[in-house]
């Protein structure tokens, strides 16, 4: 039986007794010594179940987000194995060291890490672009817009192409997060109140154990609790989605080829 698989409105459902001091669920744990001790944690978890309910964006968008951050994160990750390859082939074919080495200082200020950069989380993939941009001079950006690829563009549109990405993951990922500066609650409220609760729960029925035995009260109110959660895991069992905020993060970015180039030999 897993707490975990309830729906937030179940939760609230099966403390609502416990936080109303005239109902008689509430009246007979505060009669219990050691259930009594637990009960302010129980009214504050129930509260930051309400307080978050509806925080952050919905499931449906944030379903939309994942699905968009998914797509973005494939292209730019393709563009970005694009330009460190094309500045390599430069690097190879480069004739004179000083050449070369106007090609190798664009490799290290746009990706530094190399094509490990494609491993990186979609909050570090849009910090990285931004910081690649931030290091352009004027002068690099004239040299990039110097280099033109088959198709007609040129190496600086590709790179502000790689930037706008990164900042389009950057800006999803801080609209699913919850990053605002209000103080509205947010997704990641919502998780934390959700585990919260969980842990309490979880609490108070390790501690009614003991006392259950004695008090036939106590013992129907827990196994209310078990009956909910048998049914959520039943619910799961069937394939129905649980519909609430998982536990917040980045996801991982597409795995790619990380194999460093070789450094080209000095002729």
């Amino acid at each position: 039986m897993a707490l975990k698989r309830m729906r937030t409105e179940e939760m609230v459902a099966i403390t609502s007794t416990w936080v109303d001091e005239a109902h008689p669920d509430r009246q007979a744990m505060a009669q219990e010594p050691a259930l009594a001790s637990l009960l302010p944690q129980a009214d504050a978890a129930h509260a930051g179940l309400r307080r978050t309910h509806d925080a952050g964006p919905s499931t449906v968008r944030l379903k939309q987000i994942q699905d968009q951050q998914k797509v973005l994160d494939v292209e730019h990750d393709d563009v970005l194995r694009g330009i460190w390859s094309y500045l390599w082939a430069l690097i190879y074919f480069a004739r004179t060291d000083e050449e070369r080495q106007i090609f190798m200082r664009l490799v290290e200020l746009l990706l530094p890490e190399g094509l490990t950069a494609v491993n990186k989380s979609y909050r570090e993939e849009a910090g990285q672009s931004e910081l690649a941009g931030s290091r352009l001079t004027d002068g690099d950006r004239a040299l990039l817009q110097g280099l033109v690829l088959p198709d007609g563009r040129n190496l600086l549109d590709v790179v502000n192409h790689w930037l706008s990405l990164g900042a389009g993951l950057g800006a999803l990922d801080r609209e699913r997060s919850g990053d605002i500066t209000d103080d509205r609650p947010t997704h990641a409220d919502a998780v934390l109140a959700r585990n919260q609760w969980i842990r309490t729960v979880q609490a108070m029925q390790d501690v009614a154990a003991l006392v259950a035995g004695d008090n036939p009260v106590i013992e129907e109110i827990m196994a209310r609790v078990h009956s909910a959660g048998l049914h959520a895991d039943r619910r799961a069992g069937n394939g129905d989605q649980l519909n609430e905020p998982d536990e917040p993060g980045d996801e991982p970015s597409v795995p790619g080829d990380v194999r460093p180039a070789p450094a080209p030999s000095t002729p």
